[in-house]
């Protein structure tokens, strides 16, 4: 996913992503991904500018978690997961999260665990729960 960002492959990134999100929802997440590289590095923001990149870095983070959620879901050969491999799955992607983003002249806090705790119930509402409520499946 970051080479085809970085190297400017948007139609590779978005089927890429696509299979594991909506495509507006693809398209949010890489304008919020070009709105902070464009002004990450801005002097001075007016507030709405400060509100506006918090909301895309939590954008951002909510994003991640449900596609490496759908895709430990999906990519999955039985098409369901035991939730302890779900959640041993999210591991690596909660440790790459950033928990502060530091700009110019400010520091965002972005640690918020309702961002996580919602990301997760969104991504599970889409799925069935066995009846044993230990695995999910499509």
């Amino acid at each position: 996913m970051k080479t085809l960002y970085f190297s400017a492959n948007l139609n590779g990134l978005v089927e890429c992503l696509k299979q594991y999100s909506l495509e507006e929802d693809v398209y949010r997440f890489i304008n919020a991904l070009d709105f902070l590289n464009k002004h990450m590095k801005d002097k001075y923001l007016i507030p709405s500018s400060t509100e506006i990149i918090m909301n895309c870095l939590k954008y951002i983070n909510s994003f991640l978690i449900k596609v490496c959620l759908r895709k430990n879901i999906l990519d999955n050969s039985e098409n369901q997961i035991s939730l302890e491999e779900l959640a041993n799955s999210l591991s690596p992607i909660l440790t790459l999260l950033p928990t502060k983003v530091k700009s110019k002249n400010k520091t965002y806090d972005v640690g918020d665990d309702n961002c996580v705790t919602n990301a997760i119930a969104s991504v599970m509402s889409e799925y069935e729960l066995s009846e044993d409520k230990k695995t999910i499946q499509r």
